[in-house]
């Protein structure tokens, strides 16, 4: 009777702890969902912003609810860190002109690759810095100056969300 009694046991905590784990891997992907739409609407909110010098804090863009989800502490926490960077891309933009379409389509395409390569090696756990992966031009182009901002900036974020996994 004991064994079966300590087997039962086990079953059910082993039940409990895959309960767990699923529901902690859920809440990791909707924060990771969350960081990458904050990202992205704080990037933009921060160009406009930037380009017109309007000096609001990315504060003013985002809402602030009593209780969050994983998906709202993900996209409070990508929007609170891109929000800075789209103001000073959009600064440079207001004052340098250039081609500002496809610098953002670089740093879109750049980013893009760079959390994908960052995961990737992240998973692998291989601490090869990104720049062992983007290639340097000496005369860039609006285009080559985005996606290796946008590389560079997605690429440890990728990297961390590997290790996570």
């Amino acid at each position: 009777m004991g064994i079966k009694k300590t087997v039962a046991i086990l079953l059910v905590v082993c039940f409990i702890v895959s309960v767990t784990v699923a529901a902690v891997s859920a809440n990791q992907q909707e924060y990771n969902r969350g960081y990458k739409d904050g990202c992205r609407d704080g990037y933009k909110d921060g160009f406009k912003e930037g380009k017109t010098d309007s000096k609001r804090p990315y504060s003013a863009f985002i809402k602030k609810e009593a209780r969050k989800s994983d998906y709202d502490k993900g996209y409070e926490r990508g929007y609170s860190d891109c929000f800075p960077k789209g103001y000073k891309a959009g600064l440079r933009a207001g004052s340098a002109g250039g081609n500002q379409k496809e610098y953002d389509r670089g740093y879109k395409e750049g980013c893009r690759d760079g959390y994908k390569d960052g995961f990737r090696e992240g998973k692998a756990d291989s601490r090869k810095p990104y720049s062992a992966f983007i290639k340097k031009e000496a005369r860039k182009s609006d285009y080559a100056r985005g996606y290796e901002r946008g590389y560079s900036d997605c690429f440890p974020r990728g990297y961390k969300a590997g290790l996570n996994t």
